[in-house]
């Protein structure tokens, strides 16, 4: 069990949960081999609401020096979603930027977390098992079948495909694993085997995600 520490304020009768995490933003020039931490928050939760004032308030002081921020990264998960579209960004419908805060006329452009991104979609084709877009059905099955063949045949298809790419969960976050997995050698390993091989007959989809 995690232990917690409390701290006790003698000015106010409560007891206050230290913070768990940190949110830092970082600056990154976009011409120059340059990057700088430009502020942290000590947190416990971060709210949509909570990260649209600091996004807000730290391109607005930036604003003050004359470092104007272009774009912001960020990883894919629904507080992050929801602060953009706060910022009057909504990327389902289409709003691809906002206006800078203090200089309307500048768009701001997110930018999902590649490496991040990655990994989610991996992760959720490995957990659901099956994806159903209208091109047809996507299967982590295929996956574990070309490992299976490639084992048999002690060789591999041009692909880093292993054993350790399906024991996935205790390396859930591993980028390496996750790009080895979504790649343009797996997905052509696939499209071989359509060919050749009769369980991979309805591969089309799964190359598809796989190989873009």
């Amino acid at each position: 069990m995690r232990s917690v520490t409390w701290s006790y304020f003698p000015s106010r009768d409560v007891l206050i949960e230290p913070a768990s995490e940190a949110l830092v933003f970082q600056l990154v020039s976009y011409t120059g081999a340059f990057k700088c931490p430009v502020a942290y928050f000590y947190t416990n939760k971060t709210s949509a609401e909570l990260q649209y004032n600091l996004i807000k308030m730290i391109m607005e002081k930036l604003h003050e020096v004359k470092v104007y921020v272009r774009s912001v990264t960020y990883d894919g998960t629904a507080t992050n979603l929801s602060t953009f579209k706060e910022l009057g960004c909504d990327l389902g419908a289409g709003q691809t930027y906002f206006p800078h805060p203090s200089k309307p006329e500048l768009a701001v452009w997110p930018i999902l977390d590649a490496c991040h991104m990655m990994k989610l979609a991996k992760n959720a084709l490995a957990d659901l098992r099956v994806i159903e877009p209208e091109e047809g059905l996507i299967k982590w099955d295929y996956v574990f079948k070309l490992n299976q063949v490639q084992e048999e045949m002690k060789a591999r298809f041009a692909n880093k495909l292993s054993n350790a790419h399906l024991r996935y969960i205790s390396k859930i976050m591993n980028v390496k694993l996750a790009a080895q997995t979504l790649s343009c050698g797996v997905a052509d390993a696939l499209d071989y085997l359509a060919v050749v091989h009769p369980e991979f007959k309805e591969t089309g989809a799964t190359v598809t995600f796989f190989g873009t």
